[in-house]
């Protein structure tokens, strides 16, 4: 998010926008190229471990691109 907008959501991109993505190794690198600097903050949300859901998790991270 930059500016209370969001600008990036990789659901979106793989054509499921607003599902949860799976991955089998539980590691994912997500390339991005931010478009313009300034400060933006991360959000990622765990929903489950090895296909078993869990009460959903957040973690948020603050950045600045200059």
């Amino acid at each position: 998010m930059k500016d209370d907008k969001q600008v990036f959501q990789l659901s979106s991109q793989a054509g499921y926008p607003n599902q949860p993505l799976h991955t089998t190794e539980g590691v994912v690198t997500i390339p991005y190229t931010f478009q313009q600097e300034g400060t933006y903050v991360i959000n990622i949300n765990v929903y489950g471990f090895l296909f078993n859901p869990i009460t959903p998790e957040n973690s948020q991270f603050t950045i600045n691109v200059s």
